[in-house]
């Protein structure tokens, strides 16, 4: 039975019906804890935090619709099972009104009923736990993933820095090696370049750090526009080595939201695109659009590539977790899931994908479009 797995507290005010509820539950849950009427009931609930409260309507001190209500100005999500008499059915339908998952009628006679009931309650908690772990896992394969991400941009980032310092202090050692007369100005100059390519080096860690740092995950206030330049800037030298062309027209926008969460999605929107690109052997027109603007109370984004497009079959799973187009060993198919969790739970927004066929600088190109419409919030 799921019911092991949960810990109970029993609210009844009625002897008789207490010591029969702790002998059909006792060997049944994790925990039992017993309460003589709501005024215990509601102390012991603050103190314990059980998993399922089953309680009697009528009871002394504080009835269990009193009870029920507080319990619910506390945690409204709190499962809770009623008793109640044929006869009071207006007691029952206050009960219902406050969000009580099951009711059973007194006195308990039918034992699968019973038990039946307080399963039901016990699968829903299962149910909720399961999608808390699979939503955390989840998670975790994808930041996993942004890592990989991470330090792949970063790489891309430090490339050309790494090659001019190379390039400066190699012509330096060579012409110290051959015995060439060397000025105080050739000197200065290559220091001057070493230390302004290790700044950018240093500049460039400390972005990467800030924006995926889990100090910055609270809400705040910041302009779309900006979130945007960001991406690019991240990704610009790796779509750069593929002959991407980014296309950017964006309109400042402000909203309160959490800056960290827009940026890991659409940073995972532009890594989809580079990927797409790769797949399909696209060698030339390769561009990505990226538009922002204001429409009614939402900020409409909207990111268009020429890379041939998702598969018309499978385009409307794409945003389901662990599907993937790329072949198992590139990637396990979760990045566009959480880019969508975000959007939609996070930003109460929504995201649509389709392909799109258009026109730019006379050419007749294909690829998918992604929209985001998120609410203004003040």
């Amino acid at each position: 039975m799921l019911l092991e797995n949960f810990i109970i507290l029993c609210v009844e005010d009625d002897p008789t019906t207490r010591i029969l509820l702790q002998d059909l539950l006792e060997s049944k849950v994790k925990k039992l804890y017993i309460a003589n009427d709501g005024v215990e009931g509601l102390k012991l609930y603050t103190e314990l935090k059980p998993d399922i409260v089953l309680t009697d309507i009528l009871m002394p001190n504080m009835d269990g619709i009193e009870m029920s209500k507080r319990i619910k100005d506390i945690d409204k999500n709190q499962h809770i099972v009623v008793f109640t008499a044929l006869n009071e059915a207006s007691n029952l339908h206050q009960a219902i009104n406050l969000g009580i998952d099951k009711y059973l009628i007194k006195p308990i006679t039918n034992l699968e009923i019973f038990y039946k009931t307080l399963e039901s309650v016990a699968k829903t908690l299962q149910d909720n736990i399961d999608k808390e772990n699979m939503e955390y896992i989840l998670q975790t394969q994808n930041k996993l993933t942004a890592i990989s991400d991470i330090m792949e941009n970063i790489a891309h980032q430090w490339r050309q820095p790494l090659g001019i310092i190379n390039s400066k202090t190699s012509n330096l050692k060579v012409n110290i090696e051959l015995g060439n007369k060397i000025t105080n100005e050739t000197i200065n100059s290559c220091i001057d370049t070493v230390m302004h390519q290790t700044q950018y080096l240093s500049d460039t860690i400390y972005e990467f750090k800030t924006f995926f740092s889990d100090k910055n995950n609270s809400k705040k206030r910041f302009d779309v526009k900006e979130i945007i330049k960001k991406v690019i800037d991240i990704t610009e030298e790796g779509y750069k080595e593929i002959n991407i062309e980014i296309i950017s027209n964006t309109q400042s926008c402000t909203i309160y939201q959490n800056e960290t969460q827009l940026l890991q999605a659409l940073l995972n929107i532009f890594n989809n695109v580079k990927d797409a690109y790769i797949a399909h052997n696209i060698k030339n027109h390769k561009y990505v659009f990226i538009d922002v603007s204001i429409k009614s109370s939402d900020i409409i984004i909207t990111i268009k590539d020429s890379a041939g497009g998702f598969n018309d079959k499978t385009i409307d799973k794409i945003f389901e977790p662990y599907f993937t187009t790329k072949h198992r060993s590139t990637g396990i198919g979760i990045s566009l899931y959480m880019t969508n969790q975000v959007i939609t739970k996070h930003y109460n927004g929504t995201i649509k994908a389709s392909n799109q066929e258009f026109e730019y600088n006379g050419e007749k190109l294909k690829g998918a479009e992604f929209i985001i419409n998120i609410p203004i919030t003040i």
